[in-house]
């Protein structure tokens, strides 16, 4: 039997999008149900700065969709950072952006975007140095968890 890994289906805000002020959290829908112990959602400014408040928690008992507050900052862009262990131990990692401009026109009649991860040319190193650890750390602890998961008697 083959698992595919669980991905985002939609997300608030966005990948790529502009807002006109930072949002108070972000919130991301996946394709499969995710274990929460497992899983986590970090938002960063591209200075680096971490500005999620909490660690990521399920939304309204809906496996699939996650939250994390944040703190935005007076930054123009925003990473999103999340990495999943799904249900059948399989797991993820990717990362998107979304920009705030107090001066954008954006429409709020829009279609929101699809959640797919996004990757640039103009990323700096610190972000892309930044997604590379993040995710050595979630595949560390996710082989850290289903190794003591078969360990256990």
């Amino acid at each position: 039997m083959v698992f595919a890994h669980t991905e985002p289906t939609a997300s608030t805000p966005a990948p790529e999008e502009t807002l006109k002020e930072a949002p108070t959290s972000v919130t991301i829908t996946f394709s499969q149900t995710v274990n929460p112990n497992g899983s986590d959602i970090i938002v960063y400014v591209t200075k680096g700065a971490k500005v999620s408040t909490g660690a990521a928690s399920i939304v309204n008992g809906d496996l699939k969709k996650m939250s994390v507050p944040m703190q935005g900052t007076d930054s123009e862009e925003y990473l999103v950072v999340w990495h999943t262990l799904s249900a059948d131990d399989e797991s993820a990692i990717g990362s998107f952006h979304f920009a705030v401009n107090p001066n954008s026109a954006t429409d709020p009649t829009a279609p929101a975007g699809d959640g797919s991860s996004t990757s640039g040319s103009g990323a700096s190193p610190l972000v892309v140095i930044l997604v590379g650890l993040v995710g050595l750390a979630a595949g560390g602890a996710g082989g850290y968890a289903l190794a003591r998961r078969r360990s256990t008697p």
